[in-house]
């Protein structure tokens, strides 16, 4: 019997180092997002994007759209307004 409950006891503690594991990383996923989202935005703001020139040189930008939108809600998230606003007139320039 001690045995199983050795057993029961090393599998409730994988499956809890489990859990924090993952809870770690979901962590480390949603600060990685907010630091990319940041420093694009950062460059954006240095460098500014030409939606016009992209437009007339054909160039796509369904991505950079996509990226655009991904910031927007990570902004919202943090309820980084000002942000918001300046991503929302690029999309809307798009």
């Amino acid at each position: 019997m001690e045995e199983f409950n050795d057993k029961h006891t090393f599998e409730e503690n994988n499956e809890i180092d489990n859990i924090i594991n993952e809870a770690d990383m979901i962590e480390s996923i949603r600060d990685l997002k907010i630091k990319l989202a940041n420093d694009n935005y950062d460059l954006i703001i240095e460098k500014g994007i030409d939606v016009s020139a992209m437009k007339h040189a054909d160039i796509e930008f369904e991505q950079m759209v996509i990226t655009l939108k991904q910031m927007l809600v990570i902004f919202e998230d943090l309820e980084e307004y000002e942000k918001c606003t300046r991503i929302q007139c690029i999309l809307q320039s798009t």
